[in-house]
C-alpha cells in the first residue's frame, strides 16, 4: 500500500505540473527534438552534466571530462566496461570485470562496474540521459550497475563528474556520476561492424549494430539493435597464465630458485591434486604400486604399511618435489575472461504536443548470456572408522589418527542469463503564462526490471557427508546422512587412482555432483520533476534555480535452489532467499549566481548552491549540500573550487542479505598456544578452555555473512579545487584539480580472520568480537564465525589530476592531442584504530595517465594513444623487505617479486572516410606487452599481475560503419 500511495503523489505531483505549462517547448537536451536548434528556436539553454540547471553559459565548477563516441573507436574499446575502466581514476583501482569470473563479486559472476578513486561501483552513480539506471545481477549482492545493458555504439558521448555529487542526483553519487548521452535524432541508418581480434588464440570479441531512425517536423524516432560477443579466454591460451610457477630467487645470487619438475623446467605450481594428506603428517601422499610413475620419489617413508603409496612435497627433501601432482587435465580449460553474449535494443522517441511541450520516451532492453568455467579442490577429510578409507589403518599404525583427505581437482561451471528492461515517459517544455513564464520543466517516470537465471556446478555436501564420516556398520556410506538430497547411499572409494585422479564414473558423479538454478529479480520505480528557470537579475547576470522532487521504490528478490537454501554445497557459499525493499522521497534545490563579471582580475565570479533532502524508509532522512565557486581571473586563467557532502543509503543486500555460509581455513591464534611466548595469548586462550597442545581445526570453519541490522548510511565530505590555462596564443586548455574524499561509516564486512584476531588482540577481552564466533567445546575448533555487514571503516582518497587539450591547424591537416593523468597520493582505509594507506601498492598505482594524438588530413585520420600505469609496490605489507625468511627447503631464503614495473600501452589505428563509408584498423598493445610477472602469493593468474595488465597480448582492432 506504501508503494502505491507513493508514486500516486509522485504521478500526481507530475501531472500538476505538466497541466500548468501546456504548450511548453521541449528544450532538456535529453529530450529535444533536434541535435541542433531549428531555425526558429528562441530557448537556447543546454543541459550540463553535473546540474540541472539549464543555461547556455553555465559553467560547471565540477571537474567534467567527455569521451565521445568517435574516441571509442579510435582505441578500439570492445564494451562500455573497458571504455570507462581505463579512465586514470578508475585504472588506479582494482574494477570488477568479466577477468573475474572465478571471484565472488557483488552483482554476481559476468557483471561489470564502474569504481572510481576505489569507492566501490556502488558508491558510483550511472545515469542514461540524465536518468539514473537501475540495477541488474545474480545473486544476493545485486546492488551496482552492470555495465553490459549499456551498448557502447548508442552514445554520442559519455560525460564523467569526478567529484561528489549527492546534493544533484541523490545517493550513490559519491565518487562521481556517469553520464551516457544517446544518440537520438538521425536520419537514415548505419550499420556499423566492430572486431577485436588477439594475434594469439582466445580473446576475440566482435560487435555488429544497426542504428536508424527520422526526425520529422513535431518529432523523432530511433533505435539502435546491437549484439556483442566477447569469445572469452582460457589459462591454456596464454604462457604467463598457463603456469603459476614461485618466481623465486636467491636472495646472495640473484639465481631462480623455483621448485624443478621431472624434466628439469621450472615447476607450475598450478592446482594440487591427485593426492592425499594424513592428518598430521608433512607431504602429499602419490598413488605409485609399482614405483614407476615417480621413479625418483622414495616410498612413503612408511613403505611397510603404505606400500603403494610415495611421499612428494616433504619438507626439507627436495628431491620429492619435482614430482607432485600440481598438474591437473582440466586445469587449462578454466577461464581468464568469461565468454559473454549481449543483445541490446534502444528506443528513443520525442514529440512535440504544441510549440512549447513536448513528451519524450525511452525503451532499453538487453540480455547477457555468460558462462564460466573454474577448477577446484574437493578435499574431505575421512574418517577412519568410515569403510572407504583405506590408509586409515597404515597411517594409525605409526601413531597417526587415521583421518586423510583425499585431493581431487573438478571443473565447476557457472551461467548466467540476465534480461534487464528499462522504460521511461515523461513531458519537457517550458512555461508561457503567468509569473512562471519562461520557466522550464520536465517531469518523468521510470521503471527498470532485471530477471535472471543463474546456475552452479555444485557437490552434495549431505553425500559427502555420508560418505566420509564415521559409520556404524564399517560401510562406506551412511544412508541417515543423506538428510537434502534424495538418493541411495553409495560407496565412494576416495582413495583409489581414478578417483584420486578426478575419473569418478557416471553414477559416482552423479551421486557426489549436481547442478541446480536460482532466480534474481530487481525492481525499481522513479518518479522525477523539476522546475528551472531565471529568478531575478543582478549585474552580472541572472540569478537561476531549480527545485524539484524525486520518489524511488526499490524491491529484490533473489531465490538460490533448493540445495543453496538449504546449505547443501560442500565448499562452498550457500544462501537463503534475499528479500527487501525500500522507498525514498526526496526533495532538492539548485541556485547560480553570477557574482561579478568584466572586472580586473574578476572577467566573472560564479557562485553554484545545491542541496538535497532525502527520506529513505530503510535508513532515516539525510541531508547533503554542495558549493561551488567559479573564478575567471583573467580570459585565460580561471580557478574552481567545490565543497560539499555526499551520502549513499544501504542497499536492500546490505540490510537483508539472507546468512550465505562458506568454508574457511582459519589461522587460529590459539593453535599450540602453549609454546608462544605472548603471554596475554596465553591466558586468553586458557580462559576460553583451549588446551595448551591444541593441534588446530580437522576441517575448515563455517563462515555466515548476510545483512545487517541498523546500518547507518555512508556519508562522505569532498572538497576539489581547480586551475584551468587556456592561453591566448593556442588552442590549448590545460586543467589540475587536487581532489579530496573522506568517506565515513563504510558499509563491508570485517572478516572472518579479522573478528577472531581482534578478539584475542585487542586491548580488552573479552570484547564484542568474540560474541561472533563459536569453539566446539569437545574438539575446541572454531567452528562458526558470523561476519554480517556493519558500518565499519573510513576510507580517504586524495588525487592530483591533469588534463591537456590540444590543437593545432596546418595546411595539411589538423592535430588533437588529449592527455588525462592522476597521480593518487592517498587511498587508506581505517577500521577502528588501524589505518592502511594502499597507495601505491600493486593494483594502486599513484600514477595513470590516458593519452591520445590524431591527426587528420582529408579523408584521412590518423590515430596513437598510450595506456600508462606507475610502478607499484607491496613491499610494505611485508616489513618492506622482498627476502623471506630462511626455511628447511631455503636455507637462505628467497626473494619474491612483489613489485611491477611503470607500464605503457601503446595503440596505433588509421580511419579512412568515404562519402556513406567509414573505416577503421588499428593495432592495440603494439609492442606486445605482457603483463608484469609477481612471485606466488600474490594477486596474479599464473605468474601474470591482474587489474590493470593486459593479458590478451598484441590484438588487431577494426570498425566499418555503412550509412544509408
Amino acid at each position: 500500500m506504501r508503494h502505491s500511495r507513493l508514486f500516486k503523489t509522485a504521478i500526481l505531483a507530475s501531472t500538476v505540473l505538466t497541466t500548468l505549462s501546456l504548450g511548453a517547448h521541449a528544450q532538456a537536451q535529453d529530450a529535444k527534438t533536434s541535435d541542433a536548434p531549428k531555425a526558429d528556436d528562441q530557448i537556447t539553454e543546454v543541459v550540463v552534466t553535473g546540474t540541472h540547471i539549464r543555461r547556455k553559459d553555465m559553467n560547471s565548477a565540477s571537474p567534467v571530462t567527455t569521451i565521445t563516441a568517435e574516441d571509442a573507436v579510435q582505441n578500439g574499446n570492445s564494451d562500455v566496461a573497458d571504455l570507462l575502466q581505463k579512465l586514470p581514476q578508475a585504472a588506479s583501482t582494482q574494477q570488477t570485470n568479466t577477468l573475474l569470473g572465478g571471484y565472488v563479486v557483488t552483482g554476481g559472476s559476468g557483471v561489470q562496474t564502474l569504481s572510481l578513486y576505489g569507492l566501490g561501483a556502488q558508491n558510483t552513480l550511472i545515469l542514461l540521459n540524465g536518468r539514473r539506471m537501475g540495477p541488474a545481477g545474480i545473486g544476493g549482492t545485486v546492488g551496482p550497475i552492470d555495465l553490459n545493458v549499456l551498448p557502447l555504439d548508442a552514445f554520442r558521448q559519455v560525460d564523467i563528474v569526478l567529484d561528489g555529487s549527492s546534493s544533484i542526483y541523490g545517493s550513490e553519487a559519491v565518487g562521481g556520476v556517469v553520464n551516457f548521452i544517446t544518440k537520438k535524432n538521425m536520419d537514415g541508418f548505419d550499420f556499423i561492424v566492430h572486431g577485436d581480434v588477439p594475434t594469439r588464440s582466445g580473446g576475440s570479441s566482435y560487435t555488429a549494430t544497426i542504428d536508424g531512425g527520422k526526425t520529422f517536423d513535431k518529432g523523432f524516432l530511433s533505435f539502435i539493435a546491437s549484439y556483442h560477443n566477447q569469445t572469452g579466454l582460457t589459462v591454456s591460451q596464454r604462457k604467463d597464465t598457463a603456469c603459476a610457477q614461485q618466481v623465486y630467487f636467491d636472495p646472495t645470487s640473484g639465481a631462480r630458485s623455483d621448485y624443478l619438475d621431472s624434466n628439469g623446467n621450472y615447476k607450475c605450481l598450478n592446482l594440487l591434486n591427485n593426492s592425499f594428506q594424513g592428518y598430521g603428517f608433512a607431504g602429499e601422499f602419490q598413488y605409485d604400486p609399482t614405483h614407476t610413475r615417480y621413479p625418483n620419489v622414495p616410498a612413503a617413508g612408511l613403505a611397510s604399511y603404505l606400500p603403494d603409496w610415495v611421499r612428494a612435497g616433504r619438507s626439507g627433501n627436495l628431491a620429492t618435489y619435482p614430482y607432485l601432482n600440481y598438474d591437473s587435465p582440466i586445469y587449462g580449460a578454466q577461464t581468464v575472461y568469461q565468454p559473454v553474449r549481449t543483445f541490446s535494443l534502444l528506443v528513443n522517441g520525442g514529440y512535440d504536443l504544441s510549440s512549447t511541450a513536448s513528451l519524450y520516451t525511452e525503451l532499453l532492453y538487453n540480455r547477457r548470456v555468460s558462462e564460466n568455467t573454474g577448477i577446484y579442490q574437493l578435499f574431505p577429510y575421512v574418517s577412519p572408522y568410515n569403510g572407504s578409507n583405506t590408509v586409515a589403518a597404515g597411517l594409525m599404525s605409526v601413531g597417526g589418527l587415521g583421518y586423510a583427505r583425499p585431493i581431487i581437482a573438478y571443473a565447476n561451471n557457472t551461467n548466467a542469463d540476465v534480461d534487464y528492461l528499462r522504460g521511461v515517459v515523461g513531458v519537457t517544455g517550458t512555461l508561457d503564462k503567468g509569473f512562471l513564464s519562461g520557466f522550464t520543466y520536465d517531469a518523468n517516470y521510470q521503471v527498470s526490471q532485471s530477471k535472471a537465471k543463474y546456475g552452479q556446478t555444485f557437490i552434495y555436501n549431505d553425500r559427502v557427508t555420508a560418505t566420509t564420516d564415521p559409520t556404524p556398520d564399517g560401510s562406506g556410506c551412511y544412508q541417515p546422512d543423506i538428510i537434502y538430497s534424495n538418493a541411495a547411499c553409495m560407496d565412494i572409494p576416495w582413495f583409489s587412482d581414478n578417483v584420486l585422479q578426478g575419473k569418478f564414473t557416471p553414477d559416482q558423479y552423479n551421486f557426489l555432483f549436481g547442478y541446480e538454478y536460482g532466480h534474481t529479480t530487481y525492481l525499481q520505480q522513479t518518479a522525477e520533476a523539476n522546475i528551472s528557470g531565471d529568478l531575478f537579475s543582478l549585474p552580472a547576470g541572472a540569478v537561476s534555480s531549480v527545485v524539484g522532487v524525486f520518489f524511488e521504490s526499490d524491491q529484490m528478490n533473489d531465490t538460490p535452489g533448493y540445495n543453496a537454501r538449504n546449505s547443501n554445497y560442500w565448499g562452498f557459499s550457500t544462501t537463503g532467499i534475499t528479500k527487501g525493499a525500500f522507498t525514498s522521497e526526496q526533495a532538492y534545490a539548485e541556485f547560480y549566481v553570477p557574482l561579478i563579471k568584466n572586472k580586473p582580475l574578476f572577467r566573472k565570479l560564479d557562485l553554484t548552491m545545491s542541496g538535497r533532502y532525502s527520506n529513505y524508509s530503510s535508513a532515516g532522512s539525510n541531508g547533503t549540500y554542495k558549493l561551488g565557486l567559479v573564478w575567471g581571473i583573467t580570459n585565460s586563467i580561471g580557478f574552481t573550487v567545490t565543497h560539499g557532502t555526499s551520502f549513499r543509503a544501504p542497499t536492500i543486500y546490505e540490510a537483508h542479505l539472507a546468512n550465505q555460509t562458506g568454508f574457511l581455513d582459519l589461522n587460529d591464534p590459539c593453535t599450540k598456544w602453549g609454546e608462544s611466548d605472548n603471554s596475554r595469548l596465553q591466558q586468553r586462550c586458557a580462559a576460553d578452555g583451549v588446551p595448551s597442545d591444541y593441534a588446530g581445526a580437522l576441517s575448515s570453519s563455517l563462515i555466515y555473512t548476510g545483512g545487517g541490522a541498523g546500518l547507518n548510511p555512508e556519508t562522505a565530505i569532498n572538497t576539489n579545487y581547480g586551475v584551468s590555462w587556456t592561453p591566448s596564443f593556442a588552442d590549448l586548455k590545460v586543467t589540475v584539480n587536487y581532489n579530496t574524499i573522506k568517506d565515513s561509516n563504510k558499509i563491508d564486512h570485517f572478516g572472518s580472520q579479522n573478528i577472531i584476531n581482534a578478539c584475542y588482540g585487542n586491548q580488552t577481552f573479552p570484547n564484542d568480537y568474540c560474541t561472533l564466533f563459536t569453539r566446539d567445546p569437545k574438539t575446541h575448533d572454531i567452528t562458526v564465525v558470523h561476519d554480517n555487514y556493519i558500518n565499519i571503516a573510513t576510507v580517504e582518497n586524495e588525487n592530483v589530476s591533469l588534463r591537456i587539450d590540444y590543437k593545432k591547424k596546418f595546411q595539411f591537416g589538423r592535430l588533437q592531442v588529449y592527455s588525462s593523468s592522476s597521480w593518487q597520493t592517498k587511498n587508506a582505509e581505517t577500521i577502528g584504530e588501524n589505518t592502511v594507506d594502499y597507495t601505491g601498492s600493486v593494483g594502486n598505482p599513484v600514477f595513470t595517465n590516458q593519452t591520445n594524438v590524431n591527426f587528420s588530413t582529408g579523408d584521412w585520420e590518423y590515430h596513437w594513444g598510450m595506456q600508462m600505469t606507475g610502478q607499484a609496490s607491496d613491499r610494505r605489507f611485508y616489513n618492506y623487505s622482498d627476502v623471506q625468511p630462511k626455511t628447511a627447503n631455503y636455507p637462505n631464503g628467497y626473494r619474491i617479486l612483489l613489485s611491477t614495473p611503470f607500464y605503457v600501452l601503446h595503440s596505433l589505428a588509421v580511419t579512412r572516410r568515404f562519402d556513406n563509408f567509414e573505416m577503421t584498423v588499428g593495432v592495440d598493445n603494439v609492442f606486445d606487452k605482457k603483463a608484469p610477472t609477481l612471485s606466488s602469493g600474490e594477486f596474479r593468474i599464473g605468474t601474470a599481475a591482474l587489474n590493470m595488465y593486459d593479458l590478451y597480448g598484441r590484438s588487431v582492432y577494426f570498425t566499418l560503419n555503412k550509412h544509408f
